[in-house]
């Protein structure tokens, strides 16, 4: 059941991410990533994977919903 509810919210993150292509890099983290390229997009993916490794052997579950959120924002903007 939650993998049926993980895709379409995926799939709307992934049109958010596309419609912020074109925005000012001024007023739209994801469009301040896309001009800053690849690489940068790269590194900022593998801090969250860190940080996202770093709560998941903490006790904080929700600190780790939230890291895995962030690490799965970046992958799709990468």
């Amino acid at each position: 059941m939650a993998e049926a509810a993980l895709g379409p919210a995926l799939d709307r993150l992934w049109q958010v991410i596309q419609s912020r292509r074109g925005a000012d890099p001024q007023t739209s983290y994801t469009a301040r990533l896309f001009s800053r390229g690849r690489a940068k997009i790269a590194q900022k993916l593998g801090e969250e994977a860190v940080e996202a490794v770093i709560e998941g052997v903490g006790d904080n579950p929700g600190a780790l919903v939230g890291e895995s959120a962030d690490l799965l924002y970046h992958l799709l903007v990468l």
